[in-house]
C-alpha cells in the first residue's frame, strides 16, 4: 500500500483536526483514484489508512466539505462520467458509507464547489454535460435531506472550476470558466440565499 500521494489533479485536501485529508483525483484521463491518504500535522507523517465500507468510485472534481470528523464528497466526473451520488468519511471509524437522502438531488455535474454553512452544505455550480449550471443547492446535514432553495439578488452566470468558500455566514464565489469565457468576477450568498455581485477596489487578479 502506498503510504505516499502519487501525481494526482481535482482531489480534494481538508483539515480533521490535525489530520490532513487527501481524497481521489486523477491522472490525466488515463486513472482515477479512490484512496484516502492521511498527513499527521503534528508528526509530519502520511499514511494511506486500511478502510472499511465500499469507497465511491475514483474521480475528479467532486464537490467535498467537512462537518465534525466526517467527509463528504458530492458528485464529480468519473471515466465512467459524471455522477451525483452522496458517500461519507468517518475519520474516526476510517469508513465509507454511501447515502440516499431525499429530496431534490442535483443532477450529475463535475467542477462545483460544496462549502459548510450555517444552513448545511452549500452547492453551487458545475458542468452537468451540455451547460455550466448556476443553481444553487443545500445538503442539509442535520435532517439528511437535499433541498433546492429559491435563490435571489444578483445571481452569477454558470460555471465550473472556481473557488468557493464560506467566512461568517457568507460564501464567496470567484472565477472559473463558462461557456467560452474564463472569469475573473467576484459574487457572495448568505444564509438568506441573496446573491451579491461584488466590485473589489484593488489589483484584481486576472481571469483564472
Amino acid at each position: 500500500i502506498e503510504s505516499f500521494p502519487r501525481n494526482i489533479g481535482g482531489h480534494s485536501m481538508h483539515a480533521i483536526g490535525d489530520i490532513i485529508v487527501i481524497f481521489g483525483g486523477c491522472f490525466l484521463d488515463i486513472k482515477c483514484f479512490d484512496d484516502i491518504f492521511l498527513f499527521d500535522a503534528r508528526t509530519k507523517v502520511w499514511t494511506s489508512p486500511r478502510v472499511f465500507g465500499i469507497p465511491p468510485v475514483g474521480r475528479t472534481g467532486f464537490g467535498a466539505l467537512v462537518n465534525g470528523a466526517k467527509l463528504f464528497i458530492f458528485g464529480g466526473y468519473t471515466l465512467q462520467g459524471l455522477t451525483n451520488d452522496l458517500f461519507v468519511f468517518d475519520l474516526e471509524s476510517k469508513s465509507w458509507n454511501q447515502l440516499f437522502w431525499p429530496g431534490i438531488t442535483p443532477s450529475p455535474r463535475a467542477g462545483h464547489k460544496m462549502v459548510l454553512t450555517a444552513i448545511g452544505g452549500l452547492v453551487f455550480g458545475g458542468f452537468v454535460g451540455e451547460k455550466y449550471s448556476n443553481d444553487v443547492y443545500i445538503l442539509d446535514i442535520v435532517n439528511e435531506k437535499w433541498l433546492k432553495p429559491v435563490v435571489s439578488g444578483d445571481i452569477p452566470i454558470g460555471r465550473e472550476s472556481f473557488s468557493m468558500i464560506s467566512h461568517h455566514g457568507v460564501a464567496y464565489v470567484f472565477g472559473g470558466y463558462a461557456t467560452g469565457v474564463v472569469l475573473n468576477d467576484m459574487y457572495t450568498i448568505n444564509e438568506d440565499l441573496t446573491w451579491e455581485k461584488k466590485e473589489p477596489a484593488g489589483k484584481v487578479p486576472s481571469p483564472r
